[in-house]
């Protein structure tokens, strides 16, 4: 979920990362060759269609948290605290987006040679790590609101279960970021962030439908009050 003031923010952060990216193609004579990052073998030259993936992703990420308001239901106080909390990590995400959209067309053009980009890439993923942690430590404190898919419908009770669960297991996300980042070689950083998400996420989804599963502590105290 999304609040007005984070949508116009990364609305606008993504305006402005694609109008970048068709300044620096117009400054092309073939745009199916963009100067790229000067890595160990020199540098060497990517599609001109790379400069819009960061955009494309931040669109995406917008897309996802603004119809995930439509997927949920409660008081409007809930939903904005919720709203709130989000906050922090849609915006810091966007505006890391926007940083390394900055850097990849600066490289383009020859300025910030200097810069290590692999050192670069390891910072943006211990933030990145950071951002998660944050909300991880957020969760078990949001108000309760309902699913409007019966799936995902948990009660109070076993919404509070699945958002500490939720909570702990993003920390230690966060913190296999972190490891990775610091440890692994560049090539392997990668891959292994990608192989970690799918995993955060499923566990996340699992716990849902375990918790749904389960027999309700508020159903067993309205048995006993009858």
């Amino acid at each position: 979920m999304i609040d007005r003031k984070a949508l116009w923010i990364l609305l606008l952060l993504c305006l402005a990362m694609t109008a970048a990216a068709i300044w620096r193609l117009s400054l092309l004579p073939d745009w199916t060759h963009v100067p790229f990052m000067v890595g160990r073998n020199g540098p060497h030259t990517e599609h001109g269609l790379v400069l819009f993936v960061a955009p494309l992703s931040m669109l995406v990420m917008i897309a996802i948290a603004f119809g995930t308001k439509w997927l949920v239901s409660g008081p409007d106080e809930a939903i904005k605290t919720h709203q709130r909390r989000n906050r922090l990590t849609l915006v810091g995400t966007g505006v890391m987006g926007a940083l390394m959209q900055s850097f990849i067309i600066g490289r383009s053009l020859g300025y910030g040679n200097s810069v290590d980009a692999e050192a670069l890439s390891r910072a943006v993923i211990m933030v990145s790590a950071i951002l998660v942690m944050i909300q991880g430590n957020n969760m078990p404190k949001l108000p309760w609101i309902s699913s409007r898919f019966p799936a995902f419908q948990l009660d109070p009770w076993q919404s509070a279960r699945a958002r500490r669960f939720a909570g702990w297991l993003s920390i230690a996300y966060g913190l296999a970021l972190i490891a990775a980042a610091a440890l692994l070689p560049a090539r392997a950083m990668a891959p292994i962030v990608m192989a970690f998400t799918p995993v955060y996420l499923g566990a996340i989804i699992w716990n849902c439908f375990r918790l749904k599963r389960e027999a309700s502590l508020l159903s067993w105290k309205s048995g006993e009050a009858k």
